[in-house]
């Protein structure tokens, strides 16, 4: 059975599409939840190569008229994905709405492996998606559930990406690097090292404090190169920092 409206709304216990973005943003905090919901989502639709939420996006939520807004078709995604060089292992999407060019790169990169040389630490994915202060991004809930649903490790961050006023920099990270599993949420902390690598120039909003991912129980895999174990050695010491002024 394939996803329609109507069936995301069940999923997601909502009569409408902006309903929906407000429960699966509730739900994305709680872990226990959020990968329950996961599995109810698997279960409809196995085949993760793509954006499941680009249709019901589009036809529901996008502002055509007021702000000429539309969302990329899976066909130019995957134009776009080969002509572009993707020897590289980090990849970056500016306006990501809910992930389909994030989505169709991650589903490139994991399809040059098997699954038992496929490890999500080789790969970093950073998407930045506009939020506006005091008013809530109904692209940014479906973007982070791609991003956890798939594994991934990245950065999703909220806020302006001309202005580089931000609302939140959500640190995603496969804590176990299992092809197969889920990855953690975390908020980082607003400190000054997390401003300096992310260009925060501007804080917006109430700062999250949420931290899932248990230092402790990172894999360590040698095959991680220095410029990306690095990366997660910084962001990893944020994350503990932000822990522990909690």
């Amino acid at each position: 059975m394939k996803f329609t409206n109507d069936k995301l709304n069940e999923l997601l216990d909502a009569g409408d599409a902006w309903q929906a973005s407000d429960n699966l943003s509730k739900i994305l905090f709680d872990k226990k939840q959020r990968e329950k919901l996961f599995r109810k989502f698997m279960k409809v639709e196995y085949d993760i190569s793509y954006d499941w939420f680009y249709k019901y996006f589009s036809e529901e939520l996008a502002e055509r008229t007021k702000k000429k807004q539309d969302f990329t078709p899976p066909s130019v995604a995957r134009m776009l994905d080969q002509l572009i060089d993707n020897s590289n292992n980090n990849s970056l999407d500016v306006a990501a709405g809910t992930g389909q060019l994030i989505v169709t790169k991650w589903n490139y990169d994991r399809k040059q492996h098997t699954p038992f040389d496929y490890f999500p630490s080789n790969f970093w994915y950073q998407a930045e998606e506009l939020k506006e202060e005091n008013k809530p991004s109904r692209a940014l809930p479906f973007l982070l559930f791609n991003f956890l649903i798939r594994g991934m490790n990245g950065v999703v961050i909220a806020g302006d990406s001309l202005s580089r006023a931000i609302s939140q920099v959500y640190f995603i990270q496969n804590p176990t690097d299992d092809f197969n599993g889920f990855s953690d949420l975390n908020v980082m902390p607003r400190t000054k090292e997390v401003e300096q690598i992310f260009d925060v120039r501007r804080w917006i909003d109430k700062p999250i404090i949420h931290i899932e991912t248990e230092l402790g129980g990172l894999k360590k895999d040698t095959k991680v190169d220095k410029e990306f174990a690095e990366k997660i050695r910084k962001v990893s010491e944020f994350v503990r920092k932000g822990q522990v002024k909690c």
